[in-house]
């Protein structure tokens, strides 16, 4: 999920991306010069929409990717050393797995909880705004 600065920062990147493709696209199309002072603005409203596209998507962050990697690679590890364990250390790869499994059930309810939050937020700056 994309955050507020995180927003603006896409935003401000997108919105020179947009327009040079817009007048990369004028110039090839071939519109009148008068359509030319409306293609910033217009650029601005690709990026937000692209952005906005983004969101709906759920495109994840680089933390929420960075974790998933890391827990597949610690179980995969944790799978093939438990196939040639002694039984002391199956115990203890079991235990590994089962903390690993816990902390993805903790972070999904912190992810919960940061959306409930943010929701929370903007309907109180909603209200707030009328």
């Amino acid at each position: 999920m994309i955050q507020q600065s995180k927003y603006v920062a896409s935003q401000a990147w997108c919105t020179p991306v947009a327009n040079y493709l817009l007048v990369k696209a004028s110039a090839y199309i071939g519109l009148p010069a008068d359509i030319n002072a409306f293609l910033p603005g217009v650029a601005v409203v690709i990026a937000h929409f692209f952005l906005l596209l983004l969101t709906f998507v759920n495109v994840p962050s680089i933390e929420d990717v960075r974790f998933k990697v890391d827990v597949a690679r610690a179980r995969k590890t944790l799978t093939k050393m438990r196939a040639d364990a002694s039984d002391e250390e199956k115990v203890s790869i079991d235990n590994a797995l089962a903390t690993l499994r816990s902390k993805q059930i903790e972070k999904t309810l912190r992810d919960v909880d940061y959306s409930m939050e943010l929701h929370k937020h903007s309907l109180k700056n909603d209200i707030e705004s009328m």
